[in-house]
């Protein structure tokens, strides 16, 4: 679900928008409302409210009618195929390169033996007498 919130620019504390066919909602500067792609596109590039798409709604912009890519792709000036890139980009995938995790698992399993401390000898004072 893509959400969305007043901007700070936004003179009011609090706006009522349309929220498709379930009527009105009440959007403040704090608190995030969630609203469907659908509706949020209908809000991108209002001076008023900051919309946020998330990666789970990549396949709801696809979905979304001809009408409505076209409308946002003049908006966003990108063509059609590449709205879902722009709006609801993947999340970076956590990895670790093969290499570090074989480092990493040979740091864990070496077991160092403890240090064996030798004791100095003593060393005999030469007296100027002798």
């Amino acid at each position: 679900m893509a959400t969305i919130r007043l901007s700070e620019s936004c003179k009011v504390p609090t706006l009522r928008l349309r929220n498709g066919a379930k009527g009105f909602m009440e959007v403040t500067k704090v608190e995030d409302i969630k609203i469907s792609a659908f509706v949020a596109s209908h809000y991108i590039g209002g001076k008023n409210c900051i919309v946020k798409f998330t990666s789970e709604d990549r396949e709801d912009i696809e979905k979304l009618p001809s009408r409505e890519k076209a409308i946002l792709s003049k908006y966003l000036r990108l063509p059609e195929e590449a709205l879902a890139n722009a709006l609801a980009p993947l999340p970076p995938k956590k990895t670790v390169p093969e290499k570090l995790k074989a480092t990493a698992k040979k740091a864990t399993t070496k077991k160092t033996a403890p240090k064996k401390t030798t004791s100095k000898k003593a060393v005999p004072k030469i007296t100027e007498d002798e």
